[in-house]
This record gives C-alpha cells, sequence and structure tokens, in this order.
C-alpha cells in the first residue's frame, strides 16, 4: 500500500503539469480515444476475471488446507479438551473496563502491503513457504491497483480471524471463574485451563505482531495476564486493521478518481498538444513567408544594385562622351574664336593703316597745294602740321600702343580664362562657354565702340582743323602777300627741311611698322605654343581620368564580385536555417487549424443584408394616435422636403445606434456582462486607443498580441455560446449572457418602434431575428485575424439617438441612414494600421433639422 501510495503520488506530479481543455466529442481523435477506453475497460474486465479465479483458487486451497490443519488438531486434542477449555474461559473472564485506545503508531504511508502477506493470521491456517513466496511475488509484480485488490482479499481473512478472537475475548469477559466441564482436568487446577487458554491467545496475537508495530501492542502481547489486557490488545488490532481496510478502500476510490481524472487530462493534453502543432503550423507558415519575402528582398536589393551599377556605368560613359564632344566641340570653338579675333584685330590695323595712309596722303597733297598756291605762310603752316602731325603720329603711336597692350591683356585675360575653363571643364562647360561668349560680346561692343569713337574723334577732328585752316587760310593770304617776298629765301630752306622730315618719318614709320608685324607673328607663335601646351596637358588629364575611370570599374566589379559572394553564402545559410527550422517544426505537426477566412464579398453581402432588413423596419408608419410619444412633433418636419424620408432616416439612426450599442461597438459586448468582463480585461492587457489615430474604435490599438487574444477568446466564447452546460460552468454563464443581451437589444428595438407606431408579434420576432442576425455575423467577424469596426459618424462624433435632446445648438441633428463598414489588417493579422473601407459598404448620413 505504501508503495502504491507513493505510486500515485507521482502519478498526481506528472498529471499537474498537464494543460485543461475540453475535448471535441466529434472528432478523430476523441473517436480513437473512446476506443483505447474501450479497450481499456475490457482489458481491466478480463484482468478482474482472471482476479477473481485466482482468488477463488486461493480459497479452496486455504479451506482443504484449514480442513487438514483441523483434522491435525482433533488428532492432538480431544473433543472434550477444548470444550473444556472454551467453558473455563467463559467461567474466568470477569467483564472488562472498556478504556477507549487511539492508534498512533500505525504508519499509515507503508500500511499493511507494505510487508509481504507471509501469514494468513487465523487460529487454523497459515500460509505455507512456497504459496507465501509465490503471493509476494504476485504482489510486487502486479500493478498498484492489483495489489490493492490482493491486500484487500487478504484483509477479508484477517477481519474474519480477528471477529472470532474479539468475540472469544467478549465471551471471556462475561465469565468472573472459569466452570470447568471436565473435572477430571481443572478441578485440581484452576488455573491450568487458563494458562492453556492464554498461550493460544497469545500464539494468536503473536502472529499479528508483525501487522501491527505497536510498543503497546507488543508490551501487552509480551504481558497478558488478564482479559482486560486481551481486550485491550484485540482493540489495538482491531482499529489498526479497519485503518488499514479504510486506507484500501479510499486507495480504491482514489485510484478510480485518478484513472478518470488521468483520462481527462489525457485528452486535454492531446486537444493541448493539437493546438500547439496548429501554432507551430502557423509559425512554419510565418517562416517560409517570411523567408520568402527575405530571399525575394535580397534578390531585388541585388537587382537594384546591378540595375544601379549599370545605369552608373551608362550614364558615366555617356557623360565622359559628351565630355570630350563638348570638350572637342570648345576648343574648336575658342581656335575659331581666336582666329577671329585675330583677324578683326589684323582688319582694324589695316584700316588704322590706310586710314593712316589715306589721312597722309590728302594732307601731302593739300600741303603742296598750299605751298604752291600760298608760299608765304608755307613756313608756318608747315610748322603747324609738323606739330599736328606729330600729334597725330603720338596719338597714333599711343592708339597702336594701347590696341597692342589691350590685344595683350585680352590673350593674357583669354589664356586665364581657358586655364579656368580647362580646370573646370568636367563641371560646368555650359556656364563657361556662356561665360566665354558674353566676355568676347563684350569685348567686340568695346572694340567697335573704341574705334567709331576714335573715327568720330578724328571726322570732328578733321573737320575742326579744315574750319581753322579755311579761316587762317583767309588771314595768311593777306600776310602772305605781305610776306612772300621774304619767304622766298626760306622757302627753299624749308623745302629741304620738310624733304628730309618727310624721308625720316617714313623711315620711323616703316620701322614701326615692321615691329609691329615681328610683335604680332611672336604674339601668335606664342599662343599656339600655349595652346598646343594646353592640348598636351588637357590629353593627360583625359588618360588620367580614364586610368582613374577604369580603376574604379575595376574596384566596383571586385565588390560586386564580394557582395555577390557574400549573397551566396548569406543565401545558403539562411535557406539551410529555414530547412533545418521547418523539419523541427515538421516533428510536432500534427494537424492543421481549418480557420475560414471571410472574403469582402460575403462580408458586404451580410452587412447589406442587416442594412437592407433595417431600412425596411425604419418604413414603419408612424401612428397619428401615438403623436404624444413621437421622438419629434408634426412642426419639427415643416422644413424637412421629404417628410415621410426623414421620419425613415429617423427611426435608421435610433435602430443603428442600438445596435452598435449593444452589438457592434466591441467584439464582446453581445456577450452581455460577461462580455464586458472581457473587454475590461481586454483593455488592461494591451490599453486604450482613446487619444490616437484609432480613435473611431473601441479597443485597444490594433496590434498581432491583442488581436491573437481577441480572436483566440471569441473563438472560445463562441463555442461555449453553441454548447449548452448546466451548473455554475463558465461557459453556461457566457451562453446565458448572450441570449440575455439578444433579448434586451430586441425590447429595446421593439420600444423605439412602439413609440411611433404599435408593434405585432411577428414584428417583435422579426427585430429578435435581426438581432441574432447581427449578434451572428459580429461573432464570426470577431474570430478573423484583422479587427472590423462600424464608423457611425463621418467627423468621429459619437452617434446618438433620435431625441429632441440630442439636437445641437443650431438645431441640427445628425444621423446614421447606413454606418460604414471598415477593416484593419489582412486575412493573416498583419498591415493592422491600414484602415480600409470594405467593398460596398459606405456610409450613407444625413442632417435633421429641427428648427
Amino acid at each position: 500500500m505504501g508503495k502504491s501510495n507513493s505510486i500515485f503520488r507521482e502519478i498526481r506530479e506528472e498529471l499537474v503539469v498537464l494543460v485543461r481543455g475540453q475535448p471535441d466529442p466529434n472528432s478523430e481523435e476523441a473517436a480513437e480515444r473512446r476506443g483505447q477506453k474501450e479497450a481499456r475497460s475490457a482489458a481491466k474486465a478480463a484482468w478482474e476475471n482472471d482476479q477473481r479465479g485466482r482468488s477463488s483458487r486461493l480459497r479452496r486451497v486455504r479451506r482443504r488446507n484449514r480442513t487438514k490443519r483441523n483434522s491435525s488438531d482433533s488428532r492432538s486434542r480431544s473433543r472434550e479438551t477444548h470444550q473444556e477449555e472454551d467453558n473455563s474461559q467463559q467461567r474466568s473472564i470477569n467483564n472488562p473496563r472498556e478504556s477507549p485506545m487511539k492508534f498512533g503508531s500505525y504508519n499509515t504511508n507503508q500500511g499493511f502491503s507494505a510487508l509481504p502477506p507471509k501469514k494468513i493470521f487465523t487460529s487454523s491456517y497459515q500460509f505455507s513457504p512456497n504459496e507465501a513466496e509465490d503471493q509476494r511475488m504476485r504482489c510486487q509484480n502486479d500493478s498498484p491497483s492489483s495489489r490493492a485488490l490482493q491486500d484487500a482479499e487478504i484483509s477479508r481473512f484477517r477481519l474474519q480471524e480477528i471477529a472470532r478472537l474479539e468475540n472469544i475475548a467478549k465471551s471471556s469477559a462475561n465469565t468472573e471463574t472459569f466452570e470447568p466441564e471436565h473435572p477430571e482436568h481443572h478441578e485440581s487446577d484452576p488455573e491450568r485451563g487458563w494458562n492453556a487458554m492464554l498461550e493460544r491467545m497469545c500464539g494468536g496475537l503473536n502472529s499479528l505482531r508483525h501487522d501491527c508495530p505497536s510498543p503497546r501492542f507488543d508490551a501487552l502481547v509480551a504481558n497478558l495476564r488478564s482479559p482486560t489486557d486481551l481486550e485491550l490488545a484485540m482493540k489495538i488490532v482491531i482499529q489498526a486493521y479497519k485503518d488499514a481496510t479504510w486506507g484500501r478502500q479510499q486507495l480504491e476510490r482514489d485510484l478510480k478518481e485518478l484513472e478518470t481524472s488521468f483520462e481527462t487530462l489525457q485528452i486535454k493534453s492531446d486537444e493541448r498538444l493539437a493546438q500547439r502543432t496548429w501554432e507551430l503550423n502557423e509559425e512554419i507558415v510565418r517562416i517560409q513567408r517570411e523567408s520568402q519575402r527575405e530571399v525575394g528582398n535580397l534578390e531585388g536589393r541585388l537587382s537594384a544594385i546591378e540595375s544601379q551599377f549599370n545605369s552608373q556605368e551608362y550614364k558615366h560613359e555617356d557623360q565622359m562622351h559628351r565630355l570630350r564632344g563638348e570638350h572637342q566641340r570648345e576648343e574648336k570653338i575658342q581656335a575659331e574664336n581666336h582666329e577671329l579675333q585675330r583677324q578683326r584685330l589684323n582688319g582694324d590695323l589695316k584700316r588704322l593703316r590706310n586710314k593712316y595712309d589715306t589721312d597722309m596722303k590728302g594732307l601731302r597733297d593739300h600741303h603742296e597745294k598750299e605751298t604752291h598756291a600760298n608760299d608765304v605762310a608755307a613756313g608756318q603752316e608747315l610748322a603747324r602740321i609738323r606739330t599736328e602731325l606729330e600729334q597725330r603720329l603720338h596719338d597714333t603711336k599711343l592708339s597702336l600702343s594701347t590696341i597692342k597692350e589691350t590685344h595683350d591683356n585680352e590673350i593674357a585675360v583669354i589664356r586665364l580664362q581657358n586655364d579656368e575653363e580647362r580646370s573646370r571643364i568636367s563641371k560646368d562647360l555650359d556656364i563657361e562657354m556662356a561665360q566665354m561668349q558674353k566676355h568676347h560680346a563684350i569685348e567686340v561692343d568695346e572694340i567697335v565702340a573704341r574705334y567709331e569713337s576714335e573715327k568720330a574723334a578724328l571726322v570732328t577732328e578733321l573737320r575742326t582743323t579744315e574750319t581753322q585752316y579755311q579761316t587762317r587760310l583767309e588771314e595768311m593770304d593777306i600776310q602772305l602777300q605781305q610776306e612772300i617776298v621774304g619767304k622766298d629765301r626760306r622757302l627753299d630752306a624749308l623745302k629741304a627741311e620738310h624733304d628730309e622730315e618727310k624721308t625720316g618719318m617714313r623711315a620711323a614709320h616703316e620701322k614701326e611698322k615692321v615691329a609691329l608685324v615681328t610683335d604680332l607673328r611672336t604674339a601668335k607663335s606664342q599662343y599656339q605654343k600655349r595652346l598646343q601646351e594646353m592640348d598636351i596637358q588637357l590629353q593627360q588629364e583625359i588618360v588620367g581620368k580614364e586610368k582613374r575611370l577604369d580603376a574604379l570599374r575595376a574596384e566596383h566589379d571586385e565588390e560586386k564580385t564580394g557582395m555577390r559572394a557574400a549573397h551566396e553564402k548569406e543565401k545558403v545559410s539562411l535557406t539551410r536555417g529555414l530547412q533545418e527550422s521547418v523539419e523541427v517544426l515538421k516533428g510536432a505537426l500534427v494537424r492543421r487549424d481549418h480557420f475560414k477566412a471571410m472574403s469582402d464579398h460575403e462580408l458586404s453581402y451580410r452587412f447589406q443584408e442587416i442594412s437592407s432588413e433595417v431600412d425596411d423596419i425604419a418604413r414603419i408608419h408612424w401612428d397619428q394616435r401615438q403623436v404624444s410619444t413621437w421622438p419629434f412633433t408634426d412642426q419639427s418636419f415643416r422644413h424637412s422636403e421629404n417628410e415621410r424620408r426623414m421620419k425613415q432616416y429617423l427611426i435608421q439612426n435610433t435602430l443603428w445606434v442600438i445596435l452598435y450599442e449593444r452589438v457592434f461597438c466591441t467584439p464582446f459586448r453581445i456577450l452581455g456582462e460577461e462580455g464586458k468582463a472581457l473587454e475590461r480585461e481586454w483593455l488592461q492587457r494591451f490599453g486604450s486607443a482613446t487619444g490616437t489615430s484609432f480613435a473611431p474604435i473601441l479597443g485597444p490599438r490594433p496590434t498581432k498580441e491583442s488581436e491573437v487574444w481577441r480572436y483566440e477568446t471569441m473563438k472560445n466564447c463562441v463555442e461555449a455560446t453553441s454548447q449548452a452546460s448546466g451548473g455554475p460552468d463558465p461557459r453556461n454563464m457566457l451562453r446565458r449572457g448572450y441570449e440575455q443581451s439578444v433579448t434586451d437589444t430586441a425590447k429595446d428595438l421593439c420600444d423605439e418602434l412602439g413609440r411611433v407606431s404599435t408593434i405585432s408579434p411577428s414584428e417583435k420576432q422579426r427585430m429578435a431575428d435581426l438581432v441574432r442576425k447581427a449578434a451572428k455575423l459580429w461573432m464570426e467577424i470577431g474570430q478573423q485575424r484583422y479587427r472590423m469596426f462600424i464608423l457611425m459618424s463621418e467627423t468621429n462624433l459619437e452617434a446618438t439617438r433620435s431625441r429632441p435632446k440630442s439636437v445641437n445648438r443650431e438645431g441640427k441633428l445628425s444621423l446614421v441612414v447606413i454606418p460604414e463598414l471598415r477593416r484593419m489588417g489582412n486575412a493573416q493579422g498583419e498591415k493592422l494600421d491600414k484602415n480600409e473601407l470594405i467593398m460596398d459598404c459606405k456610409g450613407k448620413f444625413s442632417i435633421f433639422s429641427a428648427s
């Protein structure tokens, strides 16, 4: 029994860790478990039949041995001696004082089955050594329940022996002295029969000492002197065996209860295993999807990198080609511009020289004419002309030097600009070209303006000189006539001097002309040399950039190769990890969850059914006999274009508000008080969405954890409401709360309609059917992976029933004609922050002016 208790304690400790759950009686697993249970019951019945056969055989052996033992005792003792001893016992034993004893030394953990049943303690029979060993081996090899049944069988024989000893003790206690029937044995010695009887009783009690390890019992048996001691010893033995029997019976009852609990918990564990299998299956699907998505993302990233590299490479090549073309075009344009500038400068120089020659020729002709016409004034005129010629020559030299400086400056500026342009040619060639064109236009304009200015100054000066010359000529004609005689001599000298000066001036002019041509050729050669140097430098830069481009391409190819190798390595690692995860999860896969997501078409169709039903009910006729209970009087409708339609809208608004308050506001509201408790638990676990972008919904902010808790809880609630149970079962409380909520909602709808018209029983039943249809739809929606909610206003304001107190300060009331059905998330429970409208479930709202 002690070993059985320890085994049962281990079973209890193992069963504590199992998960409680309600098995599905219609599932294949339940049918299989019922078959296993029936098989165990049949095996148990066969085992009990075998035990009963063993017990019957054991009883036959005991009766046969008892018969042999009795025959042996009859040969050793005569029938008269037994009768004489019994009579002497009755006469010698007085009525004992009954003192209740408490058995305090019995070990309830070991019990009587802890010791091997070596003997069956009766006054006439004991087990043989072979039978005792066989019985001990059966007790050790059988199950705890079989050992308990064998102990109970042995206990029945022991109790029979105890009852016999108890009767003997009571009969002995009723007599004070012994009255021997056979005086030949006891009259001479009265204590002889008592001692014989005590020896027999001590022998029987000594055989029970192993099963009753009590110091007090041992002391009483060792010093048995009176019937009182005998009675006390028998009470100790009887109490010990009663406790042991009660413990065995309690053990049998506990065993049956544990078997029942074990079967129930086995069913629960199977249910939990199936649930865990479904979760593992979902996790496998999720991991596969994530792996596919990650592989797709990596491939997309690789493709994007390759396309980006190809695009950059194409752009770079196109840019290099464009830069080369622009550089060539710019170089050609600059060469053409320089050539045009050189030609223009040469043309300007030629024009100046021609002008100078023309002017000089005109002056010489005019001077010759003046000299021939007026020799008297020749000296003065020649002096003046000499001065003017010197001034003009000086001006011409200054002009030439200015033009040369301008040309040198322009060459320097052009060189500087060319250097700057070549240094910035890869960045802003277009801007530089515009600047060069603008600068060149400015220079051309400056040269043209300067040329026109000089030309105008020379013309003005020539005209002024002619005017002055004419004036002075008239004056000098008078003087010339007076001085002509005195000047004849000097005229020859002046002519000679003039010829000499003219020859010197011509030589100087030729010399300056040669110097200018030499300088121009030198500047041109220097410009060509510098241009060639810049071309060489540009070619070197292009070669360097091409080398850098080749290095960048090689580096990019190397980096791309490394990235591809790393990607392949990471892809292989991820694939191997996913395969291992799939294999591990497949090992625990038992069954799949047959979850069926509702399509948008089904949602739209069922919601439109409810909307059509509400629209049909709202068309009820307003009875004039109940005008006192109308929500609004007839005067309130005088501003309405269509009074009948506005009345319909008022009823629709009230019906939708009632359905929203009692059914649609949260997934659990239709379950009544139990549903409100679930709402509070939902909010306490995951917080409220009030004050956030999720304000139109009542409940926590949609997350994966909150939605898993919601649809799992709603699934259990739907199962509870669809299965009736008795007693204080939470499932029965949920069902009663659901039925009460449906009844209250239907009654509220009927009361609102009763304010404007009389409601018939058929219409009341129609209201109840409408509520049940809405509740069924909403509870099925509550089991979906996405969050569904009803939008009752375009401005997120709280919708109210059609009452005068609901009218705002402007005398208007917002009405819900058809609410809007919206969803957050998708059928897989993802993208919970996405708020979208269900197809064909757009809301319709109106305004009622009550003033």
